[in-house]
């Protein structure tokens, strides 16, 4: 499986249940990266993609996801699933919000290297960066 999440330059994930931010255009990056693949989420998630018919939403998302799906986590943790992790799409907000859990960066370094990194504009963020590691 691959994985997708944003976080802030601390690596939070979220600040009591609840996530950090949101932007448009890392919604559309996340649509342009899973076409024509398996997008999974849950339904928290989903809100976050209005009118997409096509996602596989529930709360068991990661332990049903397939070799080649992607999976966008908010609010999962993915520690007991790495061993079924290709790919990791960080996409990051150039900011520090409150927060109170933690994405295991540690743990994604010493299984994976970072092999891109690109910026674009948000637009609700001046400027986004997405990593990938493999």
């Amino acid at each position: 499986m691959n994985i997708l999440i944003c976080l802030d330059d601390r690596d939070g994930m979220l600040f009591n249940q609840r996530r950090q931010s949101a932007d448009a255009a890392v919604c559309k990056c996340i649509r342009e990266l899973t076409k024509d693949r398996c997008l999974r989420m849950n339904a928290y998630s989903s809100s976050m993609f209005p009118g997409d018919d096509d996602l596989y939403v529930g709360d068991d998302f990661l332990s049903q996801a397939g070799a080649d799906d992607w999976c966008f986590v908010e609010k999962e943790d993915v520690l007991p699933f790495l061993d079924h992790v290709k790919t990791v799409v960080i996409f990051r907000w150039n900011r520090v919000y409150p927060r109170d859990t933690y994405f295991p960066m540690n743990e994604l370094r010493a299984r994976w290297k970072l092999v891109e990194t690109i910026e674009f504009p948000g637009s609700s963020h001046e400027r986004i960066t997405q990593e990938v590691y493999q």
